[in-house]
Parts: structure tokens; sequence; C-alpha cells
């Protein structure tokens, strides 16, 4: 079209100059070859417009509207024919704008035009007048103007539609771009922040009730409009009603349902390791931009968009007319509702006609899925017009078949409610399906139910007769059943029974009539329901259950986008797992990267391993017996939290008396990286050395409620996935028995303490005091010391989700640790508190990630508030046994020797070995000190950094530095700064930077390390025996600066009696290596023995094996050909029964038959008795005429002869007698009659 429309404006460019610009200037304005074109134009054309604007005919003003029309051409087409030709030469976006305003213009133009030349009479000749209104036309003429005319008329109207299509389309487009876009920028959006807009959205409706409720009443009443009409079913009304029942409140607690669901990304559901430091998993993730189509339901407005933002997908919503207006008022509600969140508030769109969506389903570029609800004819029809893949849900075409093995109570029940619990709804029955045995037992006790219902039966003929009276009393509900109800969803109390005569025939009219959707049986024979199970092709199957329960929500998903019935990744009820698919992800954890070409087939070819990716623990009673070991030898845990209390009341914290209180739900979360407000930065203390931990305090918090009468089989309806050590697979799905939300502290700091094995360090035997007004000895508290940032707590609470039904409270603290979080759970008992010890206990948070989980017991927790002013306190003393935990260096966990291995390096930085180990460099993470140069290169002095001061008072003099922080601080004899840092941060250990000695304030001593001497670069013990820290041993004074003569001989000393030691040692251990090494030799010749002992009986076994497999294919061969011959004998046997049906039936007839003939036979007979004794008595008859008439003949005959002899005749006057018959076998009548003769 791009290219009729760039030549139409590339050929009207020289008739508008040469043709209307002639007409329209004056006659002398141009030179004379400028008439020449117009002058045969009118010769040929006789155009009456031309010469009037020509001044060739009519009057002078007659014509200047056209003149107008010739004015505009060349000041507003001709631009217009130009731009056009740029524009679509360069593909612009602005061609369907340009094509509409010059289709529009020239369509209006040209109306008076051909009103015009249709009005001028026709002629035999043409005629041009000067003194005439109007010339006249020949036919030639005529035929001429409306042939060019008329396309001048056609052309701009197509481009003004096309034109108007374009700009729609590119509206689409612009819907379809935008939601990609969405979906694009929301991958990067966390899921707290996708829960968040979920209850911003639940929030705006109930903000907006009203509104939306009135809406829906107009669409109420229009829909009811359509129904008085006879335009709408008013089944279809029901579902508009957003005010009915609870539907209003189910529609927004659906919300919170879909809201506290795990996130459904990100779930590993394939880890393999194909080689060392290669990795592949496959992840969960979304599918992208969604095109939902579906019925009039204002509330899958609401659903669909909660799945769509739980699930990570953008979506384009087109619901049914009849609720348009509820759907804009919805739309509008949830756009207000993402604007305020961190989704793009176009995140979830609607569209409104059908034009839009077949503009979509043109955009495969943009749109992912599609997912229409509705009809069949739907379905398909979109499935024909785009390439974009579609996830069907068509008709609810459900049956449900009364077996012959049926119980009478259960086939009741259950077609009942699938028929009469909700018949609008895509998952009752349409059709019910009877065996043939069941007619005069179970179906009339159904049908009756049925009809007390008000249910309409459509009955075969055979359904139909057994009813009898149930007939004759419920004629209205009973009537005869045509084909295509059996096609048909009623969606109303209207059903259609079929009788069938076996299983196989109710599988193939299933399979043949239904839409795929749900069907059932009822049946107590196990075999049947397995047979009907497998061969019925749909996406639900039913055994002795309504079809009713074919629902999302009933399945525990929450909610549904719909039932698909199609075969696509998801079938059945569609939920979060099915708006999801994965991805793979390789991860190469190598220095150099893993490349292809090394892998192969070859000398020097790597090959791939292609191993699962196991569980730390290999089996659950190997983790069991682990985990109550390391559970057994565990040390117990105190928790303090130090909060300073907010010189001016905030709304936005809070200070609670106890961890486990009851918490507000305050808006977001304050974290600590965040650049403090001027209230927040009132709460920080102006001190020259602030502690590094001090930073905001809040807590995501969860509360389990328990019902009154203590079930707790139905707390917060949670259900258990995989066994104990499967707690990742879990599944969290929580009711309206869970309170949550975020809390924020203010600022303080998190005090992890634990106690000591042995006895307190001043021998005081009493138990520690300081927290048992907050003790939970009970063993009901445990927590998990670091739990790392990329679980959520929906995620942490999925990962838990088997221990859940025995958590009463759970908080997750955050501190100033930006990648880490605390979680402190509260148990209901002691037991579910050491199950979950034992299931979670070293266990890997996620199989992609290293970190581990550590739980620990804890016996304490307390809230401690504090002033501005006031100093963070210090927990550990000399008469307790309990000390606070430092944190490494490396993770930022807390370290702890009774959970993980420590290392302390030369400079008495300590970290986690794991740590440490991953550190390439000798040098230390913290302050970078060299060990190896210290061995190589010892020095002879300690060198002090000249530019160290004291950070409190300045002096150079007695420095010691912090070993957990680094602040520098001035010794006790002087002013006592590094100690004064100890009381204020309550850290433990500082280093002399004189001597390198290490000072425990905890235990008001030197700490036992060996260091190097400093002349010869041995290992030798600190503190030194001749040097105190009273100054003896030193000089002048001041400190030692390492080990003195005596410690240097006493090493020696102790260097001889080791090397002593040593050659002793070495003698030893030779003895020692001959005797094992002999041991070793017999060890190994018994172990070829055994070896060859083991290839004896691993040849016998393959030998066995071998012939058990030859067994094995004989019996399979000789099963199978037995299964063959079964078959053929089958077969065999079926034909010959269906042969003996068919003789017995010809039989039968033939019988018939026979016996009508016998009976005819007899009556033939009989009349043939008849018939004879009457033929006898005829032929007596006849004898006897026939010898009358003899007689007669005689008698003439002798007459004649007498009378002719004359009375001469010797025969005259005597008497004639005739003889008697010969044959005397029958009596003849007259026999002894005497004639005689006259005379």
């Amino acid at each position: 079209m791009d290219l009729i429309y760039f030549i139409y404006f590339v050929i009207h460019i020289p008739p508008t100059l040469l043709m209307d610009l002639p007409a329209l200037l004056p006659m002398g304005s141009l030179p004379p070859i400028f008439r020449v074109l117009p002058n045969f134009y009118l010769e040929m054309s006789g155009d009456p417009l031309i010469a009037g604007a020509m001044d060739l005919h009519g009057t002078q003003t007659q014509f200047t509207w056209f003149r107008s029309f010739l004015a505009m051409e060349e000041l507003f087409q001709l631009p217009m024919f130009i731009t056009g030709i740029y524009l679509l030469r360069k593909n612009s976006l602005y061609v369907p704008l340009l094509l509409i305003v010059y289709g529009t213009h020239v369509t209006t133009t040209m109306v008076p035009v051909l009103a015009t030349v249709l009005a001028t009479p026709e002629t035999a000749t043409g005629i041009v007048d000067k003194g005439s209104p109007f010339s006249s036309l020949n036919p030639s003429q005529f035929s001429m103007l409306m042939s060019s005319y008329i396309p001048f008329l056609i052309m701009p109207l197509t481009m003004a539609v096309d034109g108007a299509r374009r700009i729609l389309r590119l509206m689409n487009q612009s819907i379809a771009r935008t939601s990609k876009k969405a979906f694009e920028a929301s991958q990067l959006v966390g899921h707290e922040d996708r829960v968040a807009a979920l209850h911003a959205i639940r929030q705006a409706l109930q903000d907006n009730k009203a509104a939306i409720l009135e809406a829906n009443k107009l669409d109420m009443q229009a829909a009811q409009a359509l129904v008085d009409a006879g335009n709408l079913a008013p089944s279809l009304v029901k579902r508009l009603d957003l005010a009915s029942g609870d539907k209003w409140d189910s529609m927004l607690q659906g919300v919170i349902d879909v809201a506290n669901l795990p996130d459904p990304n990100g779930i590993v559901s394939y880890a393999r390791k194909l080689d060392d430091d290669l990795e592949l998993y496959r992840v969960s993730c979304p599918i992208g931009a969604l095109l939902v189509i579906f019925e009039a339901r204002p509330e899958v407005v609401i659903n669909i968009a909660a799945l769509a933002i739980k699930s990570g997908n953008s979506a384009i919503l087109k619901g049914g007319k009849e609720s348009a207006q509820t759907a804009q008022q919805l739309s509008l509600t949830i756009r207000s509702a993402l604007a305020k969140s961190n989704l793009d508030e176009y995140y979830i769109q609607t569209v409104e006609t059908r034009s839009e969506v077949s503009s979509l389903l043109e955009m495969d570029e943009y749109i992912d899925l599609v997912i229409p609800r509705g009809s069949n004819a739907l379905v398909k029809s979109i499935q024909h017009n785009t390439r974009i893949p579609v996830m069907g849900h068509a008709d609810g075409l459900c049956a449900v078949y009364l077996d012959e093995a049926a119980n009478l109570n259960k086939a009741v029940r259950v077609v009942v409610d699938s028929k009469t619990n909700y018949p609008a709804a895509c998952n009752a029955s349409e059709t019910l399906l009877v065996h043939s045995s069941l007619l005069d037992t179970i179906w009339p006790k159904v049908a009756e139910a049925l009809l007390s219902n008000n249910v309409e039966l459509r009955c075969d003929p055979e359904t139909l007769q057994p009813l009898g009276i149930l007939t004759q009393s419920s004629s209205h509900l009973v009537k005869p059943s045509a084909p295509e109800d059996y096609k048909t969803e009623f969606l109303s109390h209207t059903i259609a029974v079929l009788a069938v005569p076996s299983l196989a025939a109710a599988v193939a009219h299933i399979n043949s009539h239904s839409s795929h959707h749900t069907d059932s049986i009822v049946t107590e024979n196990q075999n049947n329901a397995s047979i009907f199970c497998r061969s019925v092709d749909s996406a639900g199957v039913f055994v002795n259950a309504s079809t009713r329960f074919a629902d999302g929500f009933r399945y525990g998903f929450g909610t549904e986008v719909g039932i698909s019935t199609g075969r696509t990744h998801a079938r059945g009820p569609v939920g979060l797992d099915g708006l999801v698919i994965y991805k793979y992800l390789l991860r190469s954890s190598s220095g150099e990267g893993h490349i292809v070409g090394e892998y192969g087939v070859g000398e020097g070819k790597k090959k791939f391993k292609h191993t699962e990716i196991q569980e730390k623990h290999s089996g659950a009673q190997e983790a069991s017996t682990a985990i109550a070991r390391r559970s057994a030898s565990m040390l117990n845990y105190h928790i303090v939290i130090s909060i300073f209390k907010p010189a001016k009341p905030s709304a936005n914290t809070f200070i609670p008396t106890s961890l486990f209180a009851d918490f507000p739900n305050h808006p977001q979360l304050i974290t600590s990286n965040a650049d403090p407000t001027p209230l927040e930065a009132s709460l920080i203390p102006a001190r020259t050395s602030k502690d590094y931990r001090l930073g905001h305090i809040g807590v995501n918090w969860v509360d389990f409620i328990i019902k009154n009468d203590g079930s707790r089989s139905e707390i917060a309806n949670m259900k258990r996935a995989g066994s104990a050590f499967r707690a990742a697979s879990g599944k969290f799905i929580p009711t309206n028995e869970i309170r949550s939300g975020v809390a924020n502290l203010s600022q303080g700091v998190v005090h992890i303490l634990r106690e000591s094995r042995g006895p307190s360090r001043k021998d005081a035997d009493s138990p520690p005091k300081l927290l048992e007004e907050f003790s939970h000895e009970d063993g009901t508290v445990l927590a998990i010391l670091a739990v790392p940032s990329y679980i959520g707590p929906s995620d942490f609470l999925a990962w838990t989700s088997p221990a859940a039904d025995g958590i009463q409270h759970l908080r997750i603290v955050h501190d100033n640790q930006p990648n880490r979080s605390m979680a402190v759970i509260k148990f209901r008992a002691k037991v579910d508190a050491d199950a979950f010890l034992e299931t979670y206990n070293g266990r890997q948070f996620t199989p992609m990630e290293p970190e581990t989980c550590h739980v620990v017991r804890v016996l304490s927790v307390r809230i401690n508030t504090l002033d501005v002013s006031s100093p963070i306190p210090y927990f550990a003393d000399q008469a307790t046994i309990m000390s606070e935990l430092p944190t490494c260096p490396v993770c930022l966990e807390r370290m702890d020797a009774a959970l993980t291995g420590l290392v302390t390096v030369a400079c008495s930085h300590t970290f986690h070995c794991a740590c440490l180990s991953k550190w390439g460099d000798v040098r230390c993470p913290v302050c970078r000190y060299s060990q190896t140069m210290m061995v190589t290169h010892p020095p002879s002095t300690v060198q002090v950094d000249p530019n160290a001061r004291c950070s409190d008072c300045g002096t150079d003099a007695n420095l010691w530095i912090c070993l957990i922080c680094g602040n520098i601080g001035c010794g006790r004899y002087a002013r006592a700064h590094a100690h004064a840092h100890h009381e204020f941060s309550a850290h433990l250990y500082a280093l002399e930077l004189a001597t390198q000695r290490v000072w425990d304030y905890a235990g008001d001593g030197y700490i036992h390390r060996l260091i190097h001497n400093r002349a010869e670069g041995k290992l030798v013990e600190l503190p030194s025996s001749s040097n105190t820290i009273n100054g003896g041993g030193t000089t002048n004074g001041e400190s030692s600066l390492g080990p003195g003569p005596d410690d240097m001989r006493a090493a020696e000393k102790v260097e001889a009696v080791g090397l002593e030691y040593a050659n002793l040692l070495a003698s030893q251990l030779d003895s020692q290596r001959a005797y094992f090494e002999e041991q070793a030799a017999e060890l190994r010749t018994a172990l070829e023995a055994t070896r060859a002992e083991l290839s004896r009986v691993k040849a016998a076994a393959e030998e066995r094996a071998k012939e058990d497999e030859t067994s094995r294919a004989e019996a399979s061969e000789r099963a199978s050909e037995s299964e063959i011959a079964r078959v053929n004998a089958q077969k065999r046997a079926d034909r010959m029964q269906e042969l003996a049906r068919k003789l017995e039936k010809d039989l039968k007839a033939e019988r018939a038959v026979s016996e009508g003939l016998m009976t005819r036979i007899n009556k033939l007979q009989e009349a043939e008795a008849v018939g004879a004794r009457e033929r006898a008595d005829l032929q007596e008859r006849l004898k006897d005429v026939e010898e009358q008439l003899r007689d007669v003949m005689f008698f003439l005959e002798a007459k004649t002869t007498i009378e002719q002899q004359g009375e001469q005749s010797e025969l005259a006057g005597g008497s004639i007698i005739v003889p008697p018959a010969l044959s005397t076998s029958v009596p003849q009548k007259g026999s002894s009659r005497k004639k005689k003769g006259g005379r």
C-alpha cells in the first residue's frame, strides 16, 4: 500500500501544477503555454467545474466554492504530496497521520464535486456555453469524468481508513511495547517490592470500593436489560455482581493470599556438575508479557493482575464487554496503586475492544503468551490468527460417569454437587453417563435427587424409560435429548444424560464430546478407576469426587488465571507455577573459565563428569546422627539488642519491651546504608570514635496465630512438602491466621553472647544473672546467626515450611550489616525446636550459593533501651562466663569457635578458616602484614609507625590498637584512652604496638602466643618470663621490646631437649614403621586373595546374570507369544460369538417362517381333502349324468331306427332294457332304472 500511495502522490504533482493552477489564476497571469493542457482537457471531457473556474460558463461567483477547492489543492495538498513522498521513503511513523488528514480532506471535497458532475445535463454533443449556468455533457464525456473523479474519492477514502487502522495499531503497539518494557524493567524489582505492590493494590481497592461498586451496578443494569431483551443468558448476570455474598471480601483476600505465597522465581529444579568448577542449574523465571482474554467476570481482573505481579509477568487484560465499566474502574485503581510502588504503573493494562485484541495478536515481538478463556470457537480463532503461543482455556464440558460398580450414596452426592453447586462455573458437569446395568437401580435415585434440585434432565430413550412416575410428576423437567445436547455447555440447571453399555463406551464418548476440562467416575472398582484415569484425555480426571474441585484455590494455588485444556507447559488450573518457565544457568568458578574445545574424545581431551549436585549429607540417618552429635556439644547463647531512645517520638520507630511482643507494621524498613535524616542523626552520639556496629535496627516479624481449640493441624493452613532433609523444596501457603509486617527500632547494636564451656574467669560457680528475667530455658527459642540478604522473609518461610506448624513467632533482625540478617524463632514446644535444629543446622540455603545455615539455641533475648548519652554496654565481666562474639573481617559473620574453625595469623587478626583459605595473598586481609617477610627478614627492633597517634589525645607513647575495629589509644599508664575505648565498645583485645603483645581486657592479662625472636627469628613464648608489665627487666622505665637474654637461654635449653626427644621419637617411629609395613604386606596379600575371590564371585554372578537375562528374555518371548495367541484366540472367540449370535438370530427368524408355513400347509391339506371329496362327488354325478345321457342317446337312436323301419319293424312294440355297467366298484344311481321306449 505504501508503494501505491507513493505512486499516487508522485503522479498528482504535475496535474496539480498544470491543470489546477491555470484554472485558479487569471487569464493573463500565466504564459499561453500553460493554457494548452486545460483547453485540451476541456475539449475532451467538457468538465463543467474547470470550465466554470476558468469563467467559460456560468456567472462569476457561481464556482467560487470550487476555486477555493483549487486554492486548497495548491496551498495544502501540493505540500502534502511532497511531504508524503518524503515520509513514505523514510517509512516514518507520521505516515498514518498524513493519510488520515489528506484522505479525510479530499474525501469531503470530492462529494460536492461528484454531485456537480452528476447534476450536469447530458446531450448528444457536449456544449460549453458562456451564457448558460451549466454546460452539457455527452455520454463519453460523462464516462470520462466519472472514471477520473471516482478514483479521487476511493483512493483518499482508502487512505483515511488505512491511516485510522494504522493509528489504532500504533496505539496497540504502544500498549504492547509498554507492557514489554515494564516487564523487562521489573526483572530488577525484588520479591518484597512485588509483595508491597500487591498490598498497595489491596488497600487501593478498599479505598475505592464505592466507585467500583457503582460502576459494577451500571454494568448489572445494562446486563439485565440485555436479559430482558433475550440477548443474554440470566446465568451470566450472576458473574457480574461484585456485591453479592462475600465476593468482594474474597477478592481482597485473594490478593493477600497471593502476596503471601512464596516467590515462584529462582527455584532450582535441576542441578548438575558438568566438570570441576563447572555447574549447571535450571532456575524458574517469568514468561514475559501476557495477553489474557477472559469472560465477563470483573473479579478476574484482580485475580490475574495479582498472579501476574507475583510471578513477575506484565499483563494486558481484556474482559467481557458486559463488565467494561467495572473493569475500567479496577484498571484505574490498579494503576494508581502501582504508581506508588517500584513497579511501572503500566505493568497491568486493560483493553476494551476486539479490534485492539486483533492488533495485539499480531505483535509477537512484544507479547509472549496469550491466555484466552472462553468458548472453543474463541480459542481456535485466536490460535489461527496469531503466531504467539496460546494457552487455551475453552468450554467446560465436564462429564460424570456412573460405573456399573458405583455406590448409590456416592453417586447421588457427586452428581448433585457437580451440577448444582455452581451451575454457571466451567467445572460444573454438563453430561451424565450411566452404565446400562444401573438404569433400574441407581439411576432413578440419582434422577430423583437432581429433580428435587430443579435440574432439567435431557435423557436419551434408554435413560428416559426407567423414570416412570418421575416423568409424569416432573414432566417440565424431563425431556428427550438431542444430539447437540451432548456438546453444549448449559451453564444452568440442565444436564444431558446418556446410557452407555460399557466403560470403554463412556471413555470414547468423553474423549469425542468433552472439552478435555474435567471428568469424573463414580465406582468401587479400582481397576475400572485406573482404566478411566489413564484413558480419559482431560486436564482433570477424578475418582468418586465432584468436578467442582477443579479450581486453583481448592488445589492450593491461591487463585488461578484459568484452567488450561491445551498441551502447553501448564495444564489444568493455572496458578503461579503455570506462569513461570525456566532458564539454564551455567556457572564456571575456574580461574581461566571453561571452553568447549577442551572436551572431546582423544588424547589430552577432558571428559564431562555429569554428576548430580548432592546435599551435604547423603542420607537422612547419617545427617541426623551428625547433627545430633553436633547439637549435643553446642553452647548456649544470649541476645541483647541495645537501642537508643529517640530524643523525639517518631511514628516510624518503635521501642518494644520484648522481641516477641506485638509489633506495629511500618510502611518500609529503614536500611543503615541510607543517609540518616536529621531526626535519625540526632540519635547518634557525638563521639570522637564511633562504634562501627551502631546502625539502624529493623525487624521483619511474623506471628502464627493458633485457634482456641489448639488444633495445630489448622495453623496457617501450611503444608509439609518433602522429607525433613528436603526442606528447601517446601511450600508455604498462609491464610488469615498469620500476621506479618516490618518494624523499625531506631538505632542500636545487636549483641550476641556465648557461654564458655569452662568455669568462670573468677571461679564464680553461680550462673549468669544478667538476663535471667528474660530467660527461655525451656529450649523453645533458636536463632540463625546469619541469613543472607538474597533470602527474603517469604523465601525464608518457604524454606522452613516443613517446620512451620511448630513456629509461634519469627523475627528477622536487620542491623548495620548490609548483606546479613539474623532470624530468631520461638517455637510452640521444645520438640519442634529440636526437630528444626536437627533438620536445618549446617544446611545450604540454596544449592547455588555456598552459604550454610548455623542454628544456635538461645537462652534469653533482651531489649536494652539506652539514652543518647549512654555508652554501649559491655556484657562480659569477671563474674560471668559469657563473651560477645566478634565478626569475621572477611564475611562479616559472627566468629564462633563452637560452630566453625577459626585461625589467628601472626598479626593477631582472627578469621574463619574457610574465609582465610580463599585469600590468595600471604598478607593479612586486614592490615596487609606479611608473614613470610617476618621469617625471611626478622627485624632487629620493632618498628613503630612514626605517624601513629592516640585518636583521643594525640600522644605517640605506649600506643595500643584495638584488634576489632582498629582504634588507636594510649595505655593505662598514660591517659588510658585504649581502656576507655574498651569500656565504650566492649571490644576485648588490643595489641601493644611496641611489643606486638595482645592484651585481653576480659581476662585482664596478656594472651599466650608465640612470636618470632627479634635476634634469631625463632618462635618464643609471650609474655616473656623476664619481662613484666611493672617494668622488671626493662630499661629506663620503658616497655620491653621483646624477649631478653634469659628468654633466649631458656629457649636454647628447650631446643636441646626437643632435639634429644626428636631423636628418640625417630628411633621409635622407625621400629613402628617396620612393624606396620609388615602388617601392611600381610594385609595386601589378604587383599589380593580377597580381590581374586571377589573376581571369581563377580564372574559367577555375571554368568548367572546372563543366564537369568536369557531366561527372562525367553520367558518374555513366550509371554509375548502367549499374549499374541491369547489376543488372537480372543479375537476368534469374539468372531465366533458374533457368528453364533447372528446364526441364533437367523434361526429364530427361520423358525418363525417355518411355523407360518406349517400352518399354511395344514390349511392347504384340509382344503385339499375337502376338494377331493367334492371331486369324488362330482365324478359320481358326472358318471350318473353320462349314464343318463347314454340311455337318452340310446333311446333316441333306437327311436329313430324304429321310426325309419316303420311299424313293420320287428322292434316295434318291444321293450328296451339297458344292461348295468361293467364296473361294480361304485354303485351307480339309477342303474336299476328301466328305460322304456315309446311307441
